[in-house]
């Protein structure tokens, strides 16, 4: 076995300033409310730009490091693991969608009930096709995302999520007569079920859809937008049914 190269003299002990590691040159500890947002928001762009590149694989903390410059230890200042990072993209996402959704429903006040119900189901899909990563991202909370995760930021999650619904909600309300608040929450809740179960069948892996393409299966294929929209209007209807 060969000698360990005898250790140099860091600069400390020379008397000089030590030298900045690879993973810190560069970077600098925010200690300002502002450049503790700011270092934040980078954070959550580079999980973004991964997640739009390559999808929830491809967002590893490591390449959220690589891309926000910031080395994985000072990540965790800040996030306490890549789960909690995509939480908080989930948390931006759903808040943009619910606004545009809430919009688009609060201009539903006139025409039959029917007419209605079938444009609130319009809104649901448009809204969230025109916001993709919303679905790919409420496809993966249960059996990604809320996984290595502490309890708080759990906490912190679902307490936030219930909030952004409350708008939508009370716009779903006002817009079909009879849905009241209780049926207007229980509709966004089949809503978020109906993406989470619906997104990963119709987004097949590569060999799964190579087989479905073929003509014997194809009564197998599932296309997200008209089964939401189908389940939407399903849904609806059952619960203005419902005494």
């Amino acid at each position: 076995m060969g000698e360990r190269r005898p250790r140099k003299p860091s600069a400390a002990a020379a008397g000089g300033a030590a030298k900045p590691s690879r993973g810190q040159r560069g970077w600098s500890r925010a200690r300002r409310p502002e450049q503790k947002r700011q270092r934040r928001a980078t954070i959550l762009e580079a999980a973004i730009e991964l997640l739009d590149e390559g999808g929830l694989e491809a967002a590893s903390l490591s390449e959220i490091a690589r891309r926000s410059k910031i080395s994985k230890a000072n990540l965790y200042r800040y996030f306490e693991s890549r789960e909690a990072i995509l939480l908080a993209v989930s948390l931006d996402e759903l808040e943009a969608w619910l606004d545009a959704l809430t919009t688009r429903v609060e201009t539903i006040a006139e025409g039959p009930v029917g007419s209605r119900l079938e444009a609130i189901a319009d809104a649901v899909v448009e809204t969230l096709l025109a916001r993709p990563r919303v679905s790919v991202l409420v496809a993966s909370l249960s059996s990604v995302l809320e996984h290595n995760v502490g309890t708080a930021v759990v906490i912190e999650f679902k307490r936030s999520l219930h909030a952004l619904t409350g708008a939508p909600t009370e716009a779903l309300a006002r817009a079909a007569p009879g849905l009241g608040v209780d049926g207007a929450r229980t509709f966004m809740t089949f809503v978020f079920v109906s993406v989470a179960g619906v997104h990963p069948v119709a987004n097949p892996a590569p060999a799964v859809a190579e087989v479905l393409a073929d003509p014997e299966f194809a009564e197998m294929c599932v296309e997200f937008a008209p089964f939401v929209r189908a389940h939407a209007l399903t849904v609806l209807r059952g619960l203005l049914a419902s005494p």
